[in-house]
Parts: C-alpha cells; structure tokens; sequence
C-alpha cells in the first residue's frame, strides 16, 4: 500500500467512526433512559433499518458477541473463571 492509499482508508476510517459516534449520539438523546427505541426512531437516523433489526438487537446478543479477549461472552467469562479459580486453589 502506498502512503496516499493509507491515508485514504484512514480518512474513510475516521469519516465512518464519527458518522456512526453521531448516530449514536442522535439515538441517545432521543432515548437517555435506554427504553427500547421505536422502529420510527431508528429509521430517522437510519431509513434502511427495518423490524429485522429487532432480532439482533438485544443486550444478551450484544454480550454473547463479545468474543475477543477480555470480551464479556459467557464463554469468555466461564474461561476466566475457570482460569482464576485453578490459581487460586494452587495459591492455598
């Protein structure tokens, strides 16, 4: 890669990442409290959102998706856990 093509996928980066902290800001200011937000809502920040998002928008899903290291997935969680508790016991 040369020089100007990094700059240009780290420009669309920034473009992207500060688009997407804008969206985020618009939908929390419109839900502070975090209730579920109405489809109607959504689709004002974002007309291509549809009721499909509603079946991958769920705390549960959000944690479960956290899979890289130090992620809150159960797995990761029960990993460490086990990992912790071996230590501890060779520790007494």
């Amino acid at each position: 890669m040369t020089h100007r093509t990094t700059s240009a996928f780290a420009l669309a980066a920034a473009l992207l990442v500060s688009a997407a902290a804008e969206a985020q800001q618009r939908v929390l200011r419109y839900n502070a409290d975090y209730d579920p937000i109405p489809l109607a809502a959504m689709q004002a920040v974002e007309p291509r959102i549809t009721d499909e998002v509603f079946a991958v928008l769920s705390v549960e899903r959000s944690v479960r998706s956290r899979t890289s290291f130090g992620g809150t997935a159960p797995a990761n969680v029960r990993a460490q856990a086990r990992k912790w508790l071996k230590r501890l016991e060779k520790g007494r």
